[in-house]
């Protein structure tokens, strides 16, 4: 038991890592903004104005980024108590939906070799906080429900 609650805080520590480099690459694109002002770009068939999709791209991955840091410290909460777990699981597969969306939003900026890579991560690590979340919530109710049995 303990053993699993190490492993879902090593895990959180990690995402909420990512969570951090991904507020940096936010802020990179948000400041990139200015720069292209008033040019455009080219993606998906459709011309864009480039500072409207760098400002779009930059604020769908600051707000993903911010609350996955807001579910690590969740989930840190969660390992400490042993309660909420589901409620942790459902919050990692709503922060994984929102690096999704900014991974695609960075694939229409073209960014994905810079920026998207970050996006792709933090999904990919918070899919599996939410399916380990998950898996642990259930060991650990059955290993309190095994107690509670040898205790009566």
């Amino acid at each position: 038991m303990n053993r699993m609650r190490t492993a879902l805080r090593a895990l959180c520590v990690v995402v909420g890592l990512w969570s951090f480099l991904c507020v940096v690459a936010s802020g990179f694109l948000l400041s990139s903004v200015p720069l292209v002002g008033a040019g455009s770009l080219e993606a998906a068939g459709l011309v864009l104005d480039a500072g409207v999709a760098y400002a779009a791209a930059g604020t769908v991955l600051l707000v993903a980024s911010v609350a996955s840091c807001c579910i690590c410290l969740f989930g840190l909460r969660c390992v400490r108590f042993v309660r909420r777990m589901d409620a942790l699981r459902a919050l990692s597969l709503v922060g994984s939906a929102l690096f999704l969306a900014a991974l695609v939003a960075c694939l229409v900026i073209g960014l994905l070799y810079e920026i998207g890579w970050m996006a792709a991560v933090g999904s990919a690590l918070l899919f599996a906080s939410a399916s380990l979340a998950g898996e642990v919530s259930r060991a650990l109710v059955a290993a309190r429900m095994r107690t509670e049995a040898d205790n009566a």
